[in-house]
């Protein structure tokens, strides 16, 4: 059974993209015929709850997967067996089959191959630490730590429309009403309109934002903006290249199918039991993002999402007094981020995994799944490495030596 009751500070009022889906993942993530989750948004004397990355199911999945982490060591079972022993090929919430009920599986066969769990070679690279080690009785402590997601990215967000103009050069114009905040949409829109007209990357420009052209585009939120437009973008070109007006619209999702994303993620951690002090070391990642369309782009989010949900682990905290609803932090100099001085050796193991059934392109969203792991996999990591729990975020130096 999963059990799970949320109190979600929702701030003094609603200002839209709020973290309203905390209990979807614990739905949807595991096999389980019993399942209670219940959600309660609390208004309280603070600005508004909004999105931050992948919002509701990166605060989930730290819950989650710390739980999944204490049972696997309950049961003293291999963290990713327990996962497969619990796998999930339908959606619980509405029945309905994935249509990549294998993605997430794939994902956990990638990980254990870069990077192997098991308890007793985690004993051994221990002890090759401490040989390794001028000082043999360091305070420094490893330990490694798995954690897994899923997120609805991969539906995007029908209807997606698009218009391609076919010029006497034989290069084309790509119109979309959307906008790219630098996840490099020109860039993947100019490669699927390309493809599908057989001509070169370069001889495709990309209009985007154009509200005049009266298209229909979503907005960059829930990882959608690819998932959504890019279908639109290859109908449009198909319709260009076969003179019947190239116009193209991203169809609906399957009716009988449910679509979504997910991934794993295993991070390695050195703790400093006499400061406290928490150093990553490494993270390798697998997503499923279905079709991989540009791989510079995917290592790209990758590594964005593993540095936001660093600071989301180890740095960032807003503190606020309990009485009078006051923030305290000073000011923005002392609300820490990581820097490239904090980033770990970061590898992203994911593999192109076309998904047909979701949409003609194959391809899902990748922006924000690489965010949702990595706080959880720091966590069981740090549990690894000292044998105690820190059971809320952010894991700080004060916390390790409390509960030390």
């Amino acid at each position: 059974a999963i059990d799970v009751r949320i109190e979600l500070d929702a701030g003094a009022f609603a200002a839209g993209g709020e973290a309203s889906d905390v209990v979807g993942t614990y739905q949807t993530l595991y096999r389980c015929p019993n399942v209670r989750a219940e959600q309660t948004s609390v208004h309280t004397n603070l600005g508004p709850a909004i999105a931050f990355r992948a919002p509701g199911y990166a605060e989930a999945a730290f819950a989650l997967e710390s739980a999944m982490d204490r049972l696997a060591r309950e049961l003293d079972m291999d963290p990713i067996e327990l996962r497969l022993r619990n796998y999930a090929e339908v959606n619980q919430q509405n029945g309905k089959p994935y249509t990549s009920p294998d993605s997430l599986r794939k994902c956990y066969e990638v990980l254990k191959n870069r990077f192997s769990i098991r308890k007793d070679e985690i004993r051994t690279e221990k002890l090759q630490n401490e040989r390794d080690r001028e000082t043999p009785n360091s305070p420094r402590l490893r330990g490694i730590g798995f954690a897994a997601h899923d997120w609805a990215a991969g539906a995007g967000h029908p209807p997606a429309q698009a218009r391609v103009e076919l010029g006497e050069d034989g290069g084309a114009t790509v119109v979309t009403g959307t906008q790219d905040i630098g996840t490099g949409t020109r860039t993947a829109l100019a490669q699927i309109a390309a493809e599908e007209l057989g001509i070169a990357v370069s001889k495709v420009e990309v209009r985007l934002g154009d509200t005049d052209a009266n298209l229909i585009s979503p907005t960059s939120a829930g990882s959608s903006t690819l998932p959504s437009l890019g279908p639109a973008v290859r109908d449009a070109a198909a319709s260009a290249k076969s003179r019947t007006g190239g116009l193209g619209e991203r169809g609906p999702n399957p009716s009988g199918k449910s679509v979504r994303t997910c991934g794993a993620q295993i991070a390695e951690v050195e703790v400093d039991t006499e400061t406290g002090e928490v150093t990553v070391l490494r993270i390798v990642t697998a997503h499923d993002c279905g079709r991989v369309i540009n791989p510079a782009l995917v290592d790209s989010q990758v590594y964005g999402g593993v540095t936001q949900g660093l600071g989301f682990g180890l740095l960032e905290e807003r503190i606020v007094d309990p009485a009078l609803g006051q923030v305290l932090n000073a000011n923005l100099e002392d609300y820490l981020v990581p820097t490239a001085e904090d980033l770990p050796d970061i590898g992203n193991a994911t593999e192109s995994m076309p998904d047909l059934e979701a949409n003609i392109i194959g391809a899902k969203g990748i922006g924000e799944p690489p965010f949702i792991p990595t706080a959880p996999a720091i966590a069981n990591a740090i549990y690894d490495a000292i044998g105690v729990r820190v059971r809320d975020l952010p894991i700080t130096s004060a916390k390790v030596l409390a509960a030390l």
